[in-house]
């Protein structure tokens, strides 16, 4: 699991996706566009993964997979 994921620089969500632009012929749009508060820019900022719930509520198979090396880890 990688340390750093993309996040909106206004809101630090990590809910946006590439602007497919307007067809109103103005200006060139943003690359991105952040689905929680609608904000588009060009790059977005990186931090890290935030967790959805503690080490103690996450069963251990879960826990186990989130420490293991990606490498170790197959299909």
């Amino acid at each position: 699991m990688s340390d750093e994921i993309p996040a909106c620089p206004e809101c630090d969500s990590s809910r946006m996706h590439p602007n497919s632009g307007g067809q109103g012929g103005g200006e060139a749009e943003a690359a991105w566009r952040c689905k929680a508060c609608h904000e588009s820019f060009e790059d977005p900022n990186w931090r890290p993964r935030h967790r959805q719930k503690s080490d103690r509520t996450r069963s251990p198979h879960a826990n186990a997979l989130l420490d293991a090396d990606p490498d170790e880890v197959g299909l």
